[in-house]
């Protein structure tokens, strides 16, 4: 088993071994210092992706982010292995994608891509320093390859931040690791 591997099924184990109540209690905390960080109040677009049950919990953004009418975007994957994001107006435009069953916008209507973007990017894993350990899949490092101005966010637990991860050249860090206990 590689070290990566291994890696990612103890923090898979331990998000699993959260109660319902304290991954709640995690998610509001974070929810608060999300909104908290200067990036997001500056924002022209948010993009954001729908958090899966055991990640940290992105469905309390997206609501904030849609009543204070703060343009959002979803990701859709595509069959070549890329992503590209589309806006969401309201919750009614979400419908389950093709691949990895992740609600996805049905609206085709992409965002302006500027400095004053913010990109909240998951992960399974962060360093307080913005190194990422992923699903696996590549989709963000491709995507962030093609945008370096945009301002990165990581979201996760402050329980399960790494002093170090192992990383590869085509690993993409975000700029900010924000946690239910504080940004970096």
């Amino acid at each position: 088993m590689t070290e990566k591997t291994e890696l990612r099924r103890k923090i898979r184990a331990w998000r699993r071994s959260l109660s319902k109540d304290e991954k709640q209690k995690l998610d509001k905390a974070l929810l608060q210092n999300v909104f908290a960080h200067p990036w997001i109040k500056e924002a022209d677009t948010v993009l954001l992706y729908c958090s899966l049950p055991e990640e940290p919990d992105t469905q309390g953004i997206l609501d904030k982010l849609l009543l204070e009418k703060i343009p959002v975007a979803l990701p859709v994957c595509l069959e070549s292995g890329m992503m590209q994001f589309y806006l969401l107006h309201c919750r009614d435009e979400l419908q389950i994608g093709n691949y990895y069953n992740i609600p996805e916008p049905i609206g085709r209507d992409e965002p302006i891509l500027t400095e004053k973007t913010v990109c909240i990017v998951p992960a399974l894993a962060f360093t307080p320093n913005g190194e990422r350990l992923g699903q696996g899949g590549g989709y963000y490092d491709r995507f962030l390859g093609q945008y370096p101005e945009l301002r990165t966010i990581g979201i996760t637990y402050h329980a399960i931040l790494q002093e170090n991860l192992p990383c590869e050249n085509h690993d993409i860090p975000v700029k900010v690791v924000i946690t239910d206990e504080s940004w970096r």
